[in-house]
């Protein structure tokens, strides 16, 4: 099963980033818990090794942009989960901190 799956690592490391892998995934039929290790995952147990490596690698990637950009992806994807349509009328800004105009 080729899926082609988004390389994260080319990405800006953007928020908007993270929520677009969450709805690609969504369409794909591949979410699972990011607390579990993917290869755990029946829904994703015949995915290609490589595909395999970037889905692990952007599950890391996934933390350390929501640590440098201050949102959770936890909240993020149990939205995209329950999307009936993936998650693609979702808005990036009611997943970040409110600006603060001091």
């Amino acid at each position: 099963m080729d899926l082609n799956i988004t390389d994260l690592s080319a990405s800006r490391r953007e928020p908007k980033d993270v929520l677009d892998w969450f709805v690609e995934l969504s369409e794909k039929g591949l979410l699972w818990h990011l607390d579990d290790d993917p290869r755990d995952c029946l829904s994703l147990h015949n995915l290609p090794e490589e595909q395999m490596r970037t889905i692990i690698s952007n599950q890391s990637l996934v933390f350390a942009i929501s640590e440098e950009q201050h949102f959770c992806p936890f909240a993020m994807l149990v939205d995209v989960s329950n999307s009936d349509n993936h998650g693609k009328e979702l808005k990036i800004d009611s997943y970040l901190p409110s600006k603060s105009t001091s």
